[in-house]
């Protein structure tokens, strides 16, 4: 019988439907050809239902801006992390972002000459113009060193994958080399996103009008840029109040939105 492909999978939360970057992660893992490949999942904030592979946790600590999202530590957990690791033997290391748990991933794969794997899941740079919102003199600065610090990580991986064009572009403009880059464009269900799906009637009985519809699909945090569809809002609002604003997602903000 032939040997099955060994993943070492490295996130710091692997919650479904945790965030866009979790999702995306369960896409995948939900696909997983159980006769070709092993999957070993290492990470900060574990399943709360059986994936059929095997989670090792590892302990984590708030992080100060967002206290919804846990930074796991590896460094507190280093022998469980070498003997299992060892014991595991991965063909491939698959690394869902560049955390100290992603670094500690990248530095095991290259000592141990381990092809690694990466996916750009989270534009951490444009969020440092939320963070920063009150210390203005400060972004230009941060940013540049979040990108030096990005692509140092990301310039290791064997491969990176991106998932549009436009997003290449950003990371070019931000010096990122495009080498190792290759584009893994997100799918799309056709059968629930598809034209023959509209219901006039059903929008009908949330606006209680025909007016034209904007629809904001996200993740309801601040560095999301919310902000600028506040100020959207308003301006419709005082151009007569011509559409529709809907908004679908969860989130931190929603109780402000919802103001």
């Amino acid at each position: 019988m032939t040997r099955k492909i060994r993943v070492a999978f490295f996130a710091d939360i692997l919650v479904k439907n945790f965030d866009g970057a979790s999702r995306t992660m369960f896409q995948l893992i939900e696909r997983i050809p159980n006769d070709k490949y092993e999957f070993k999942f290492f990470c900060g904030l574990e399943p709360i239902k059986d994936i059929g592979h095997e989670v090792v946790k590892v302990p984590t600590v708030p992080i100060p801006f967002n206290s919804t999202y846990k930074l796991a530590l590896p460094f507190f957990k280093l022998s469980k992390l070498k003997s299992t690791l060892a014991n595991f033997s991965p063909d491939v290391i698959h690394i869902a972002s560049p955390s100290p748990l992603g670094d500690y991933a990248m530095k095991y794969g290259k000592k141990k000459n381990i092809p690694v794997i990466t996916i750009y899941h989270t534009h951490f740079i444009s969020y440092m113009d939320y963070y920063l919102r009150l210390l203005p003199f400060f972004v230009k600065p941060i940013k540049k060193a979040v990108a030096y610090g990005q692509r140092k990580f990301y310039v290791k991986a064997d491969l990176m994958y991106i998932p549009t064009m436009q997003m290449v572009k950003e990371l070019s403009d931000n010096n990122f080399s495009k080498t190792n880059m290759k584009i893994w464009k997100r799918g799309i269900d056709h059968s629930l996103f598809n034209p023959s799906n509209k219901d006039d009637t059903y929008m009908h009985s949330i606006t209680g009008n025909a007016k034209p519809n904007i629809i904001f699909a996200s993740r309801l945090v601040w560095e999301k840029n919310l902000a600028t569809l506040i100020k959207l809002y308003k301006l419709s609002k005082e151009d007569g109040d011509k559409y529709n604003f809907i908004i679908a997602g969860d989130g931190i903000a929603k109780v402000k939105l919802s103001e």
